[in-house]
This record gives C-alpha cells, sequence and structure tokens, in this order.
C-alpha cells in the first residue's frame, strides 16, 4: 500500500464555519483535495519548394508534447478524531499521463487561374505513457495513423464553381477511458477503462456547387457531405440485479452521418415599381449510430428531410415583405423490438415586414411561428415569437435613434424533440427574457473613396 502525503486538512467545526449553520453539515462524511496540471507545448517547421510558378511542395514536421498531473485525495471523517484523518484509497487517485505525437507531412499546392488543388499526407506517430501511482498500475501504448488532407476548388464559368474537400481527422481516448482501474466515486455506476482503446479515425467529404448571377440575383447551388468514423470508442454499460452498473469502452465500426440540399433563387424586377424574390431550399439528413444499451448492440438509423421555401417583396423600396416557410419530417428506426421507432414532425412559418415611409423612419417587424406536434405532454406545442423596432435616421443621416422591443409576446419557450442512440428528448426552456433597448448609433464618413450608398436593403437590420 502506497501511502499518501500527510496534508493539513479541516476538522469539522471549521467546515461548519464555512458552511454556516445548514444542518446539511451533518451529512458531510469526506472532504476531497484535487490537484491538476497540464503542460504542453508544439512545435512545427515548414519549407516550400516551388515546382513550377503554380506548383509547389510542402515538407514539414510538427512536434506535441502533453504532460497532466492529476491526484486527488479523498479523506474520511474520523467519529472519534473530529478530523477528515481516513485515507480513502478507493476513491483517491495520483496519475501522471504524457501524450507525445510526431507528424511528419508532404503536401502539394496547385494555385490556377482556375484550378486551386492543395493535397496533404502526414503520419502521425503517437506514444501514451500513463503511470497511476496510487493504484499501482500501468500502460504505454504507441499508435501510427497516415492521415490525408486534400482541397479542390475548380471555377466552371463567371459564375459557377465546385468545391471538393476531404479530411481524415484523429480522435485519441481520453485518459478515463483507457486507465483499467475502477473508478468507483459513483458507486451505482462503476467505469473501467480498457488501455487496448484504438484512436478513431473520422473521414470526412464535401461537396459543392455553385451557379449565381450576382446582376440578375438568381441562381442555383448544390451540396452534400457524408462523415464516417472508424473505431468510434463507444460505452458499454451493464446492469446486475441489483441495478449497480458497470460501464466499459470499446472500438466500434458501422457509424455514419450525412446531409445534402439544394437551392433555388429567382429574382422578378419591374423598372422601379417592385422587386419579387422565391426561394427554395430544401434539404435531407441521414445518419446510423452504433453503441450498446444494457451490453447488446443498438443501432440507430435517422433520415430526416426539410422542404423550406420563401419569397420577398419590395414595393417601389418603401415596403419590404418576406414571408417564408418549412416544415421538417423526422425519422428514427432500432434494430431492437423492445424499443420503438419514433416519428415527428415540426413546422416553423416566418413573416418579415419593414416599412421605410415616411423618409428617414424605419419600422420593422419580425414574427416566427414554431410547432411541435409530437412533443411529450406537459410540453407547449407551438410558440409566436415577435420582434419589434423603430429607428429614426437624423443629422443628414449619420445619426440614427432606434427603439426595439424584444419576444413582444414573451413566447420565446424553444421547445424542441431530439433523438439519440437509444433516447428521446422533449425540451422547453426560456433561452433569452422579454426586454426593450433604446441606442443612438452614430457614423462617420470614411476616410477615403466614395461613400457607399447603403440603401434600404442595408437598413434591414433593424429586424
Amino acid at each position: 500500500m502506497i501511502i499518501p502525503k500527510t496534508k493539513a486538512l479541516p476538522n469539522l467545526n471549521s467546515v461548519r464555519e464555512i458552511f454556516g449553520d445548514d444542518p446539511s453539515v451533518e451529512n458531510v462524511d469526506q472532504l476531497s483535495d484535487i490537484n491538476n496540471k497540464n503542460n504542453s507545448y508544439e512545435l512545427e517547421a515548414r519549407y516550400r519548394q516551388p515546382l513550377t510558378t503554380k506548383l509547389f511542395l510542402d515538407i514539414g514536421y510538427e512536434f506535441k508534447n502533453e504532460h497532466r498531473d492529476n491526484t486527488k485525495d479523498v479523506m474520511d471523517y474520523d467519529v472519534d478524531d473530529n478530523r477528515y484523518s481516513q485515507f480513502n484509497e478507493a476513491l483517491s487517485s495520483d496519475f501522471n499521463f504524457v501524450n507525445i505525437q510526431q507528424s511528419p507531412f508532404l503536401g502539394l499546392r496547385h494555385n490556377g487561374d482556375k484550378l486551386n488543388l492543395r493535397v496533404n499526407a502526414s503520419y502521425v506517430m503517437t506514444e501514451l505513457d500513463n503511470q497511476d501511482f496510487l493504484q499501482g498500475t500501468s500502460f504505454s501504448k504507441s499508435y501510427k495513423n497516415l492521415l490525408l488532407r486534400s482541397r479542390l476548388r475548380y471555377s466552371l464559368g463567371k459564375n459557377s464553381r465546385i468545391y471538393l474537400r476531404y479530411d481524415s481527422r484523429l480522435s485519441l481516448p481520453s485518459v478515463s477511458q483507457l486507465q483499467p482501474v475502477p473508478n468507483v466515486n459513483n458507486p451505482l455506476n462503476v467505469v473501467i477503462g480498457n488501455p487496448n482503446l484504438l484512436p478513431s479515425v473520422n473521414h470526412g467529404i464535401d461537396l459543392n456547387y455553385n451557379n449565381y448571377n450576382w446582376k440578375e440575383r438568381s441562381g442555383v447551388f448544390f451540396y452534400t457531405g457524408l462523415d464516417i468514423q472508424k473505431d468510434r470508442v463507444s460505452a458499454i454499460s451493464t446492469t446486475d440485479e441489483n441495478f449497480l452498473r458497470t460501464t466499459r469502452y470499446t472500438n466500434i465500426d458501422g457509424n455514419y452521418s450525412g446531409y445534402g440540399g439544394v437551392g433555388y433563387s429567382k429574382q422578378i424586377k419591374k423598372d422601379s415599381l417592385y422587386t419579387l424574390k422565391f426561394n427554395v431550399r430544401p434539404r435531407l439528413s441521414y445518419g446510423r449510430q452504433v453503441s450498446f444499451t444494457n451490453g447488446v448492440e443498438l443501432k440507430a438509423k435517422r433520415f430526416d428531410v426539410t422542404p423550406y421555401v420563401s419569397t420577398t417583396y419590395n414595393y417601389k423600396e418603401v415596403l419590404e415583405i418576406e414571408p417564408g416557410y418549412g416544415i421538417s419530417f423526422n425519422n428514427t428506426t432500432y434494430n431492437l423490438d423492445n424499443i420503438e421507432d419514433v416519428e415527428y414532425t415540426s413546422q416553423n412559418a416566418n413573416l418579415r415586414v419593414t416599412s421605410y415611409w415616411p423618409k428617414n423612419l424605419i419600422w420593422g417587424n419580425d414574427l416566427q411561428y414554431s410547432y411541435n406536434g409530437n412533443v411529450g405532454p406537459g410540453f407547449r406545442k407551438d410558440a409566436l415569437f415577435w420582434n419589434m423596432s423603430l429607428g429614426l435616421q437624423i443629422l443628414e443621416d449619420k445619426g440614427t435613434l432606434k427603439v426595439l422591443a424584444y419576444d413582444l409576446l414573451d413566447q420565446n419557450i424553444n421547445t424542441r424533440r431530439t433523438t439519440g442512440e437509444d433516447f428521446i428528448q422533449d425540451y422547453q426552456g426560456t433561452v433569452l427574457q422579454q426586454y426593450f433597448m433604446a441606442s443612438f448609433t452614430y457614423k462617420f464618413d470614411q476616410f477615403g473613396g466614395k461613400k457607399p450608398d447603403m440603401g434600404s436593403r442595408g437598413r434591414r437590420y433593424y429586424n
């Protein structure tokens, strides 16, 4: 047995001096002294060699060193001594953790008129060392991973371009996930680490296409992406007949998430009378999470579709109306028969109205309505959120007096439903309380160049 260093610990009377006459002090039977230190530094060297006028070779080396010292001394109260003098070895800890990473890398970069390309490969060598002086255990791990990173941007014409990205990222297990010593801080949930864990590697790819005519304010864009996790660290919890839970860790595969969507915008302008703009932006997301419930593998598949449409109508630069509507269909299925699949729908509608009449007076109203039909009993299903602002431009449009009313109806409750690996959660909370604010701003002329023409669209911040 390792005897800890002697420390001056307060007795029960000194605890009462801190907490006063709180009767709960009678139940204080332990004191903890925690001391955590974390020191780290990084070094990096890079060299670039031009191969042509547009092609470059990058060579480099990175070194990272992280050192942690964690001590936790738990002392039980001794009734005979009237002091916290009995060292609790089971709840105490004293360990040293070192993480050293070395990463030589090699990359190519091409900078052209149409094509911009970056490709980088790094070989990450990781050394982990942990020593628990109190429990008398230690472990050392060595990992070697090849990581790739690339970026490609290509111009297809004056208004269109395509962008492609691929990344592989490394995520190391934490100290608590690696330590094989049982953590009994919570006797109802004993946590035991696994020193044989592998680091998790996340592979992500994104593709974007954009074709937008800024002169006509019309265009289309497309985007999609996929993330795949290899050797994800997952907790395995089992509960015995006495309802005592034991949690361990392991590496699992099969986790992924993806998304995609399109957007289309079209503007119609009738001389100086009115401007009408349409927006259509459907989106979808999907994924699979692999985990464990009471030691049994659980697979949760999620698929969400969210179409959204909006329009903007501007009449003679004195009145602007922007309605929008979106609905989200959410579906989660499980591979276990004792867990029910989940389906729910949410809706959102918004309306923004801004008036620029009479001259120098800007009146804005922003309304947002949300509805969640499948939240549980006791939760409010819908809410109407209303902001109003009134601004007056003075001093030759350089000064602005503004009054803002935030959440006039006091309904900003933020009700929503979320689903996870093995749970359904209904949430309701007030994000920000109702308030009113008055302000004055003054705009100075810039030091040089032409004075910018803000126009009515430059004043939409009033909403």
